[in-house]
């Protein structure tokens, strides 16, 4: 995504009748996106390596990180006319970076297959659920509590026979279809979720969405 922003204002600056101040302000925008790519290649080259190990997990605002995914993606929202509806969403103890790369890729998938015509629209909500509340939990784990995060959209949707699947690194549904994509986003999302110990799974129907369901142990948040 910077790289996306990168291109679209260096074609700006190119176009005739910008003026000097105008194209002094898409450079800054240039330099930023450019900054963060590359923090981008450098979380990446970490992540490869993380571990469970909670000696590398610190205090993570996720309305903070949510608010610097916006700004990520702010030309392709502006551009789709995303709306991107909220709950205040609680602080954790995690791995900043991938918290980052977790919603990004849950808001980009969910703009990427929106409904033809249709402006995406997504919603996040957030709340604390005991043990025996959260599905497929095994019993010595009930006794916790859990951050339940959900992130669904109005899109073109999946079969509930795939919701595995999807996110299994490479595996594609749209193989065929007109929407590009590398097949790799969901895949680094579970992962993202096991490394903080928590669970994810995904409701779907054709033409009626997605829901992503995310649970995250409270133990971790000690």
């Amino acid at each position: 995504e910077p790289l996306r922003k990168i291109k679209t204002f260096a074609s700006r600056i190119k176009d005739v009748g910008y003026s000097p101040v105008r194209s002094e302000e898409f450079m800054e925008k240039i330099i930023g996106s450019a900054n963060k790519m590359q923090s981008l290649i450098e979380n990446l080259l970490a992540f490869s390596q993380v571990s469970n190990d909670e000696s590398t997990f610190e205090t993570v605002n996720l309305n903070e990180v949510l608010d610097s995914v916006k700004n990520d993606l702010e030309l392709l929202i502006s551009e789709k006319q995303a709306v991107i509806k909220c709950d205040k969403l609680p602080v954790i103890t995690g791995v900043n970076f991938q918290m980052h790369q977790l919603f990004l890729n849950l808001i980009s998938n969910a703009i990427k297959f929106a409904r033809e015509g249709e402006p995406p629209y997504i919603e996040i909500n957030a709340q604390t659920l005991k043990g025996p509340e959260v599905p497929t939990l095994e019993s010595d784990a009930q006794s916790n509590n859990y951050y339940f995060i959900t992130v669904s959209d109005r899109g073109i949707g999946f079969p509930q026979e795939h919701a595995d699947k999807i996110f299994e690194a490479f595996h594609r549904l749209n193989k065929k279809g007109p929407i590009a994509g590398s097949g790799i986003g969901l895949a680094i999302v579970k992962r993202i979720v096991e490394n903080h110990n928590g669970i994810i799974s995904a409701e779907g129907a054709p033409g009626e969405g997605a829901v992503f369901n995310m649970y995250f142990p409270l133990e971790n948040n000690n």
